[in-house]
C-alpha cells in the first residue's frame, strides 16, 4: 500500500484501464480511483474496451469512461490496471509495449504480477475491497459517489454477498460504505433485478429445456 501511495503521489497523469468487457467490480474500482485522483488534483483517463454495460450506467462518473485508447494515450505517466491477470486482458495490444510505470491491482489468483507496483490479495472478495483498503491507508475521505462505486464492485463480485469469498471483513467494509452514503437498493435493482429483454428470452429457452435430476 505504501509503495502504491508513493507511486501515485509522485506522478500527475494516469491511464486507468479495466479488463475488456468490464464488470461491476473493475468498473467500480476505476471509477472510484478516478474520483480520488480528481480530489488529489491529478489528471486521469478511464478506459474499458467494450464500454460501460447498460446495467452499470447508474454509476457515478461512468460517462467519463472511453471504450478505446486515444492516439496520445502514451502521454500519461502511469498505467493503472484493474482485474487484469496480464496486460493482454485489457484488450489493447498497444499496451503490451508500455514502458512507463504500471500499477496493477487484482485479487485473482492467476495474476502475473506484471506491475511496477502490485496490490494483490487473493483472499479479498473483490478488487473494490483492495481499493477500499488502499484508500484507508491513504487517509482518503470516502464520499457517497466513491462509496457507491466501491459497494457496487463488492456486491456484484460476491453475487450479492452469497458467494464463498465473502468474509467478515467484506461485511465490515460494506457497512462503512453504506454509512458513507452508498445505496444498496439502487445497486441491487440495476445489477441483479434489471434484466434486458434478450437475456429474459434466453432464460425462457433454457428453462423450457431444463430437467430435474
Amino acid at each position: 500500500m505504501e509503495a502504491a501511495k508513493k507511486l501515485v503521489s509522485s506522478h500527475e497523469s494516469f491511464l486507468l484501464v479495466s479488463h475488456e468487457f468490464t464488470d461491476g467490480d473493475d468498473l467500480g474500482a476505476i471509477l472510484a480511483l478516478g474520483l480520488v485522483l480528481d480530489k488529489m488534483g491529478m489528471r486521469k483517463v478511464l478506459v474499458a474496451k467494450g464500454g460501460v454495460p447498460h446495467n452499470l450506467l447508474f454509476l457515478p462518473g461512468q460517462h467519463e469512461v472511453e471504450d478505446g485508447l486515444s492516439s496520445d494515450f502514451e502521454k500519461n505517466e502511469v498505467l493503472i490496471t484493474l482485474g487484469c491477470g496480464d496486460l493482454s486482458r485489457t484488450g489493447f495490444p498497444e499496451l503490451l509495449k508500455w514502458q512507463k510505470p504500471i500499477f496493477n491491482i487484482d485479487h485473482h489468483q492467476d495474476t502475473k504480477m506484471f506491475g511496477t507496483v502490485n496490490v494483490w490479495d487473493s483472499t479479498a472478495a473483490a478488487n473494490c475491497e483492495l481499493v477500499y483498503a488502499m484508500f484507508e491507508n491513504w487517509n482518503v475521505q470516502i464520499d457517497k459517489y466513491i462509496a457507491q462505486n466501491l459497494l457496487t464492485g463488492i456486491f456484484t463480485d460476491t453475487g450479492g454477498f452469497r458467494h464463498a469469498n465473502v468474509s467478515a471483513q467484506t461485511f465490515e467494509i460494506a457497512a462503512e460504505l453504506l454509512r458513507a452514503g452508498a445505496k444498496l437498493d439502487v445497486i441491487s435493482r440495476f445489477t441483479f433485478s434489471h434484466k434486458e429483454l434478450p437475456m429474459l428470452r434466453a432464460w425462457s429457452v433454457a428453462l423450457e429445456h431444463a430437467k430435474f435430476d
